[in-house]
């Protein structure tokens, strides 16, 4: 998908006044945004220049997650996710899931 239909994507879907931007890699590890590779950081750009992130760290019920994986693995790091927020498969609201220059934007409601 291209830029343009990643700001249509989502304008389609909103968002809220607590949302969080996590940048993670294929196994998991939270990578930060000085780290990765520029099309990950147009990316970024990109989703920061339509919607407003949360600068505070706890996620809670009713934030939306704006989560990029990046093809990389890492070794060591801490995890994106923790027991806290339960199984994203079955307890979460998936809003949209695309790919971006081999990259994958995923977006979903904490329930």
């Amino acid at each position: 998908m291209d830029a343009e239909g990643i700001l249509r994507a989502l304008e389609n879907i909103g968002s809220t006044p607590r949302n969080h931007l996590l940048i993670q890699s294929l196994n998991g590890v939270l990578i930060n945004k000085k780290e990765v590779a520029d099309e990950v950081y147009k990316l970024c750009s990109l989703i920061e220049s339509k919607i407003s992130f949360s600068s505070e760290d706890k996620i809670l019920q009713n934030d939306y997650i704006y989560l990029i994986t990046i093809p990389l693995i890492a070794s060591q790091g801490e995890k994106s996710f923790n027991d806290q927020l339960g199984n994203l498969e079955t307890l979460q609201t998936l809003l949209i899931d695309l790919k971006y220059e081999g990259n994958m934007l995923t977006v979903f409601k904490i329930q």
